[in-house]
């Protein structure tokens, strides 16, 4: 299971990194090019198949592992439906990830995994903006650390450790932000 999530966060960078395209305004008119490479033209000959292998990716494997995340709890409740019968066979599987968590809150793997996606999709498409990419980093950990607070996990040593972890990134995040605007954040880095 975790290594599933470790891989499935990188899959998650490459497939929304394949997507992005960005225009090109030159003398000639207006051309569409990749995010990543700007010698290569958005949807024509390589690209294409690139975009295809990643929009494979996300429609076969991270959305629907994602949902089934997210959804499993409201999925097992209703198990017992004919159409439903297959939730039953992930249930060792599902068991693995949401262990920890008390019962009301076994939706959180497929809840970080959606915060996941949308930050990847927020720092790919605005990369030459750093503001806001912090921006999106402070409101999705203070969003994670109010639903946190509430204790996920069984264990409280769990609660808090995600609890400081989140604050941890939101902390850093702001001055990150705030110190981006002084003169004296490129001297204390050099």
């Amino acid at each position: 299971a975790t290594l599933i999530y470790i891989s499935l966060s990188k899959l998650i960078r490459m497939s929304v990194a394949a997507l992005f395209p960005v225009s090109i305004v030159s003398a000639n008119g207006t051309r569409w090019m990749w995010l990543h490479d700007g010698n290569m033209e958005y949807l024509d000959g390589r690209h294409l198949a690139l975009v295809a292998f990643a929009l494979l990716l996300l429609i076969c494997i991270i959305f629907p592992y994602t949902a089934i995340l997210l959804f499993s709890p409201w999925l097992q409740r209703f198990s017992h439906m004919k159409y439903l019968l297959w939730v039953n066979k992930l249930k060792p599987f599902l068991d693995n990830y949401q262990a920890p968590y008390k019962d009301q809150f076994r939706y959180w793997t497929g809840a970080t995994f959606l915060f996941r996606f949308i930050l990847c999709c927020i720092s790919t498409y605005y990369s030459n903006d750093p503001d806001v990419i912090l921006v999106a980093i402070i409101v999705l950990h203070v969003s994670i650390i109010l639903v946190a607070g509430i204790a996920v996990y069984k264990n409280w040593m769990l609660s808090m450790l995600e609890s400081f972890f989140h604050i941890n990134m939101t902390i850093m995040a702001t001055f990150l932000l705030y110190y981006r605007g002084s003169d004296e954040f490129g001297k204390s880095i050099v």
